[in-house]
């Protein structure tokens, strides 16, 4: 049979009107829950190639779910047509249950289609066939005495096992959250939650009414907290529980994004560790036993570090190493305040981390307490490693000393690239005479101490100004003239260097990139390699030079750096 042939049948099954056979189920009354399959079947028929027909049910107890197609056309491997044509506009009504046939007619007995409810209520289903419309390949109707339609309505017990999907979490608030989950038979609702990936032990209330899509409100959790849940649900004998899902509550400090998180649950009396590990830094708890009077649940949450530091201040005088900023939690029934005996906080990070003119050997980790920061105790460095211990938890990042003044107050590292190139905050760096060895041949910075070497001139009257080594014009470290008190004045000129008109930053290129190196060389002697890519060695000298020069030292040569660079003016 072509396809234009089934078209026709399909057209003769749905306009014809003709009416062959009403059949009445005798069913018997269903349960709210009950899941129900009506298979719909021929009793040795003969030659049949496409049926439709209509199926009327009771809508205040059955809720239609779906149709599918049953396998008695499709004997002998034959292809069938299934329209998606099921009118549902009228409630309790299901019009236009229709498939085909492709090639010859079928014979004998089995299922034409299968169709599914779930019972909303208590009652009779009142199940009807009517208008069963019967033909054979040609498009000739069937007559009812030749066709007999045996029609078996199969009320299902409850499934065998109760599934439940995986969870949804929403509306997560520093205090509150939403799961939502569904399941295969409709049940209870319940669900439990933990803070580590151990057996849950807290429970929401049990909601009993009986649903296929659940949704339970947990309240009263901790902020800036990561929680683990499961979801439940009971049926008569039938109980099912879904996979674990975790989420973490807002509320973090500067209201910062969690990036990565890890938890482990502590035995008071046997002590452990914790370990949360990234490509470039890691940070490592080490417990000792007794820690508490009760186990508990030790959480690391390394946060989003400019949110954290877009509202929260850095330590005053100190560089901050642009690592990660941690939230450390201990719970037990709440969160632990302070810890019997001291926890011991390792944290790594790459030389890359480390900001221009900062002294690696005063590196400590320090904690802010929700008001200010301080510094940690018993903290020892050694390579890229930092270990402190503390007995209290709250948030944890890397500061240190500037390396050329350790006493004095320099300005701390951006958190991220603003400053448009070297503007603003200034400082001006000290005169520090240093006459020691690591001055000699005019080096500008102690090699033994890293302080500013002062320079002189044996025999001047000249007044003694840092930073005018090597014939500069101004001072590299005051921006004064060098000539000054000298009977001459002179600035550089904006024609000696090509710096251009765009700010210059890390990857940046060109013709401009190679006047700044230029310049750093000459004014600095930086050595560096003069080829107009401006990578990291060089970024790193021009936010050296911006310390020097009472500058944002942020590695981005705008506007301020390059007045700065060709007058000495800021």
């Amino acid at each position: 049979m072509n396809r234009i042939t089934k078209i026709v049948l399909l057209a003769m099954l749905m306009f014809s009107g003709l009416f062959v056979l009403k059949a009445t189920a005798a069913v018997t009354a269903v349960n709210s829950g009950d899941q129900i399959r009506v298979d719909i079947k021929t009793n040795s028929v003969s030659n049949l190639a496409g049926v439709q027909l209509n199926l009327s049910f009771n809508q205040n107890v059955l809720r239609y779910d779906r149709t599918t197609e049953g396998d008695f056309l499709k004997q002998g491997g034959a292809s069938t047509i299934f329209l998606n044509t099921i009118n549902t506009a009228t409630p309790g009504l299901l019009k236009n249950i229709a498939v085909a046939r492709i090639g010859g007619g079928a014979n004998g007995s089995g299922t034409l289609v299968s169709v599914y409810f779930t019972a909303i209520g208590n009652g009779s289903p009142n199940l009807q066939l009517a208008n069963v419309l019967l033909a054979d390949p040609s498009g000739n109707s069937l007559p009812s005495s030749v066709v007999i339609l045996n029609t078996t309505v199969i009320f299902s017990v409850p499934p065998s096992t109760l599934s439940i999907s995986t969870p949804t979490i929403s509306g997560i608030t520093a205090s509150s959250a939403i799961v939502s989950f569904s399941s295969n038979q409709a049940g209870n609702s319940r669900v439990i939650y933990c803070l580590s990936s151990n057996e849950c032990e807290k429970s929401s209330p049990t909601d009993a009414d009986l649903t296929l899509n659940h949704s339970i409100s947990l309240n009263n959790l901790l902020s800036c907290v990561t929680y683990h849940v499961k979801a439940l649900s009971q049926f008569s004998s039938l109980s099912g529980e879904s996979e674990r899902v975790s989420f973490t509550t807002l509320g973090c400090p500067g209201g910062s994004r969690v990036n990565e998180k890890t938890t482990a649950r502590i035995l008071s009396g046997a002590g452990g560790s914790v370990n949360l590990s990234r490509a470039n830094h890691s940070i490592k708890l080490d417990i000792s036993s007794g820690f508490d009077s009760k186990d508990a649940d030790f959480q690391i949450h390394e946060l989003d570090k400019d949110e954290f530091f877009s509202s929260i201040p850095q330590v005053s005088g100190k560089l901050r190493v642009a690592g990660p900023v941690y939230e450390l939690k201990a719970i037990a029934d709440n969160a632990i305040s302070s810890f019997s005996k001291p926890i011991t906080i390792t944290m790594t990070y790459d030389q890359i981390s480390l900001p221009s003119g900062i002294d690696p050997a005063t590196l400590k980790i320090y904690r802010h307490d929700g008001f200010s920061w301080s510094p940690l105790e018993n903290c020892n460095t050694s390579g890229n490693t930092i270990t402190c211990t503390t007995t209290q938890f709250s948030s944890f990042a890397i500061f240190g000393d500037p390396s050329a003044l350790s006493s004095s107050s320099t300005p701390p590292l951006p958190s991220s690239g603003g400053g448009g190139g070297g503007g603003g905050g200034g400082f001006i760096s000290p005169a520090v005479t240093q006459t020691s060895s690591g001055c000699s041949s005019g080096n500008l910075f102690n090699t033994l101490t890293g302080q500013l070497c002062s320079t002189s001139v044996t025999g001047s009257s000249t007044s003694l100004i840092v930073g005018c080594g090597g014939g500069n014009l101004f001072s590299m470290v005051t921006g004064q003239s060098c000539t000054a008190g000298a009977g001459s004045s002179s600035v550089v000129s904006s024609s000696s260097y090509n710096f251009g008109s765009v700010t210059i930053r890390l990857g940046s290129r060109g013709e401009a990139c190679k006047s700044w190196q230029r310049f750093f060389n000459d004014r600095i002697s930086a050595n560096l390699k003069v080829d107009g890519v401006c990578g990291r060695l060089t970024i790193a000298t021009a936010r050296k030079w911006q310390a020097m020069e009472g500058l944002t030292a942020d590695g981005l040569l705008g506007t301020k750096s390059r007045i700065k660079a060709t007058t000495g003016s800021r």
